[in-house]
């Protein structure tokens, strides 16, 4: 009798009493995300940039909604660009005309207006997350390549271990966290070529004009070191821990301490040139965790290979007496041999003499177990040892945003063909990445984690007796957060 006088009550107030026959689910889009990224986008004027930037041509369709469609597709289902196009139509919870060809067009609009659009993001984020640039990290990746030829695709020193695949080179520069700049190069450019476009590029451009420069071993050149004493800049540089002298010196010093972490100053010289005098500490550290597992790995890749190479000789010698059989040559022996050594064919003399021959080369072991879990830096400021190992080890930061970009935003396998496509594509992932890292900024838990609670919030279109109506999924504490 109550659930009868509550329907009656509620009949005679105007309310409609539905069956549940009567309700039908037509879709579900995803919204959290789209939601969440639309209010960034917003807040930090990413959205009124892309407006000014996008509208200045005279294309006749939503070149703006296609690339914020594309930055958002980035971060809930990363995919081709005509997956993309498929989401868009049948998945974006926006209402956005689009057509295939207008995705690659939007793109073509969007790279030539890069230098514009990245200066002034930045612009805004140094004002709005009060950034402070008296410290960038740098550093470089490469991904690999599919699909037709494009020119500026080359093979070389591929970091996603595909040598069989064309590459491009990527340059990421970041700001406490946070990504200010990127360039994209050729499949073949070397880290350490690109240091003065970079720095051009941060004055001209950004106009950091004073900052400290930390950067990974790969950019240490003479002229390289030369070119930021010249411009004034700070820098926080990794050494090489191989063939060089300065590392052959300094990294087998012994460095006595029970602390997990450690550095100290171990050598400084004066380089004068034009009338000037420049600074350079070199900083030795000990990470004591690296070094009992390298050590433990040192161990254990000397034994296999050692193993490994007596199979291969004993595989050659019996080769040799099967009258039957096909012999195994000389040349293939040493090429196997190599092979067996890969990387750690520095720490085996190799060599064929009636057989294979080969034997651990003491000196080079020795040295391995003597630099294990240590490394050397170079810098010209005058911190304390210590914060400069804690200074350098942030570059850790600048991996991890190119393992975020290529695992999770799926920069990678590359399939344009275009030079202006393949930058616009990257540009897209890095602007992706800059959304996740606000999020990441400002959140207790990563931001993969926020996104993967956003993404549960869901945008549904039901049917009622032939009345259509939007209602978005109960969201819990966190997500509202």
């Amino acid at each position: 009798r109550k659930r009868f006088e509550s329907i009656l009550n509620s009949m005679r107030e105007g309310n409609n009493i539905v069956k549940e026959k009567d309700i039908k689910i037509l879709n579900a889009k995803e919204f959290g995300v789209t939601y969440t990224a639309n209010k960034l986008l917003e807040k930090y004027d990413i959205q009124k940039i892309l407006q000014e930037e996008l509208s200045k041509n005279k294309a006749q369709f939503n070149i703006r909604g296609i690339i914020k469609a594309l930055i958002i597709n980035r971060l809930i289902k990363p995919s081709s660009d005509l997956s993309a196009y498929d989401w868009m139509k049948n998945d974006y919870s926006e209402k956005l005309d689009v057509k295939e060809h207008q995705v690659y067009r939007a793109l073509d609009y969007f790279i030539d207006k890069k230098d514009n659009i990245e200066k002034k993001i930045f612009e805004s984020l140094k004002t709005k997350l009060n950034l402070n640039t008296n410290l960038i990290h740098y550093d470089l990746t490469s991904s690999y390549f599919e699909g037709l030829k494009c020119e500026i695709a080359f093979y070389g020193h591929s970091r996603d271990h595909r040598k069989d695949r064309k590459q491009i080179v990527i340059g990421l520069v970041m700001c406490e966290g946070i990504p200010i700049y990127h360039e994209v190069y050729e499949g073949n450019t070397l880290d350490k070529s690109t240091l003065k476009n970079m720095i051009n590029n941060l004055k001209e451009k950004l106009g950091i004009r004073k900052t400290a420069i930390v950067a990974d071993r790969g950019l240490i050149t003479e002229d390289n070191l030369e070119l930021l004493d010249d411009e004034e800049y700070d820098f926080v540089l990794g050494f090489q821990r191989r063939n060089n002298n300065i590392s052959k010196e300094y990294l087998v010093k012994e460095i006595n301490s029970k602390q997990k972490q450690f550095a100290k100053e171990i050598g400084k010289e004066t380089i004068k040139r034009s009338d000037k005098e420049y600074v350079r500490r070199y900083i030795l550290c000990l990470d004591q965790n690296t070094k009992k597992e390298r050590l433990r790995n040192l161990e254990e890749i000397k034994n296999n290979i050692d193993l490994k190479l007596r199979e291969l000789k004993d595989k050659y010698s019996k080769s040799q007496l099967n009258k039957k059989g096909k012999k195994m040559t000389k040349e293939s022996l040493i090429l196997q041999a190599y092979k067996i050594a890969g990387k750690n064919k520095r720490l085996f003399e190799i060599k064929e003499d009636n057989g294979l021959k080969f034997s651990l080369k003491k000196e080079s072991y020795e040295y391995e177990k003597k630099i294990a879990g240590k490394f050397l830096i170079v810098t010209n400021t005058t911190k304390d040892a210590i914060e400069i190992m804690k200074t350098y080890k942030e570059l850790q930061i600048v991996e991890n945003a190119f393992d975020e970009i290529k695992n999770f935003l799926d920069i990678r396998p590359l399939e344009h063909h275009k030079k202006s496509r393949v930058k616009a594509h990257v540009f897209i992932c890095v602007l992706s990445f800059l959304i996740e890292s606000i999020i990441e900024k400002f959140s207790k838990e990563s931001a993969r984690k926020q996104i993967r609670k956003l993404e549960r919030i869901k945008l549904t279109e039901i049917d009622i007796n032939n009345k259509k109506k939007i209602k978005i999924t109960e969201i819990g504490k966190d997500e509202r957060d």
